[in-house]
């Protein structure tokens, strides 16, 4: 049970709870069996209260734990960002779903995934509420790898950098490449190779064929980049990874560490 006060008032004996339900000045967040939970429904710097009750298949509930806990300030969530060929130039697009203090968003550019070098300032438009999008066109991309990150800049001075985008120009095959494999913090980024303009069927798949995630990438052809944050509630192990159309099936590997 959490709230933004001590939830100090106990269940009720029998008495039967679902997510989001009220008990006292708290609100139920998470029922089941394991011994951890991670709270991700969470605003920006605010204190948290928190207490944890075992409950019999009567509905007798123990004695609560307690714990604290409190969030800080997070200037920008970068929901989305993607780089995909366009014509003779490469698209680059990102989103935001909380910009707060924000100052400037700066395009960098690289043709060994090394050495950056900006391209483009655009500044912050976000209020800290709701879906900002943002994008930048490369006339100048070259045949072969161009690497992109979006460097989002406070007004203190602070820092963020977005995970790294590539889009390689010139001749090649039809194909996926994950990276990085084994994914680290959920983050993955899915690159396409000479693949046709399509709305992309992408499904994570466990080794015992449960479905895990199941999105839709909007591809405008030939060579594109996306970054895609894996759910909340996916395990260390290894999964496949689909993309499909009605003309194409690529399978990969993915590891998630």
């Amino acid at each position: 049970v959490r709230g933004t006060t001590d939830p100090a008032t106990a269940p009720n004996v029998n008495g039967v709870y679902a997510v989001g339900n009220l008990i006292g000045t708290g609100a139920v967040a998470y029922i089941g069996t394991g011994t951890s939970f991670v709270d991700n429904s969470l605003s920006s710097n605010t204190s948290y209260f928190y207490r944890v009750y075992a409950v019999d298949k009567a509905f007798n509930y123990s004695t609560a734990a307690t714990a604290t806990g409190a969030t800080g300030t997070t200037p920008v969530i970068i929901t989305e960002a993607k780089a995909y060929q366009k014509n003779n130039g490469i698209q680059v697009d990102w989103s935001t779903a909380l910009e707060i203090n924000m100052d400037k968003f700066f395009v960098e550019k690289s043709i060994d995934g090394t050495n950056f070098s900006t391209v483009s300032t655009l500044p912050s438009r976000g209020n800290g509420n709701g879906l900002t999008h943002y994008s930048w066109f490369d006339v100048a991309a070259v045949n072969g790898n161009n690497f992109y990150r979006i460097k989002a800049v406070e007004k203190d001075g602070t820092v963020k950098f977005s995970s790294l985008l590539r889009v390689f120009l010139g001749k090649g095959k039809t194909d996926m490449v994950i990276a990085p494999n084994p994914v680290k913090d959920r983050l993955v980024n899915i690159q396409l190779s000479m693949m046709d303009k399509w709305n992309y069927s992408l499904q994570i798949v466990s080794n015992n064929g449960q479905l895990i995630s199941n999105k839709i990438i909007q591809h405008d052809g030939g060579n594109g980049s996306y970054n895609m944050q894996l759910p909340s509630s996916i395990k260390r192990g290894i999964y496949t990874l689909i993309i499909q159309s009605p003309t194409i099936k690529l399978i990969k590997q993915l590891i998630v560490e």
